[in-house]
């Protein structure tokens, strides 16, 4: 297990570190049953040439990274349906991210799969075509004390792994604190 470093939203309730445990895809739905998370925030790590790298799950006290650039299509997935079901927002977890339309066309495209969940961007958006920024979410959230600069650049660096990992995170945090308002 690593522990990512979080300094970007400053609030006494909130850890300074996050555990991220790495998953294969046919572990992280057992995984995630056991502990029964309302919500996960979730991210996508994307090559170069589009193709969907990691898959990144917050309950938002820890973060799960399944590596599933080795699959090809649903086809070679565990035989286990967890895992579509999962994505499929049939488990009774909500999944949640930035730009979730987008993060679900990838995964379409990477795995034939079916994807349903919240988009944070447009949550508290009067218009769908004008989606906030991730750190307005945040400030909308009662979060005072927050890197504003460095949260919207998470969402600008796709590529690296703590970033994906914070992506998730604060996603899984964004959704709690809506359901529990």
């Amino acid at each position: 297990m690593k522990l990512i470093k979080q300094d970007l939203i400053l609030d006494p309730h909130l850890p300074g570190t996050i555990p991220v445990q790495r998953c294969q895809i046919g572990d992280i739905a057992r995984r995630l049953k056991a502990i029964q998370p309302r919500v996960l925030g979730v991210a996508i790590q994307v090559s170069a040439a589009g193709r969907v790298r990691t898959l990144a799950f917050s309950t938002g006290r820890s973060i799960y990274a399944v590596d599933i650039d080795v699959i090809h299509d649903s086809r070679a997935l565990p035989g286990d349906s967890s895992f579509v079901s999962l994505l499929a927002g049939t488990t009774g977890i909500t999944l949640a991210g930035f730009d979730m339309a987008a993060q679900a066309l990838h995964l379409y495209r990477h795995l034939g799969l079916h994807v349903q969940g919240v988009d944070l961007s447009t949550l508290h958006s009067r218009f769908a075509n004008r989606p906030h920024l991730p750190s307005e979410v945040v400030a909308e959230s009662g979060y005072s004390e927050v890197k504003w600069n460095h949260v919207d650049q998470l969402w600008d660096i796709l590529g690296e792994w703590r970033e994906l990992c914070l992506r998730a995170w604060i996603s899984a945090r964004l959704l709690f604190v809506h359901i529990m308002s």
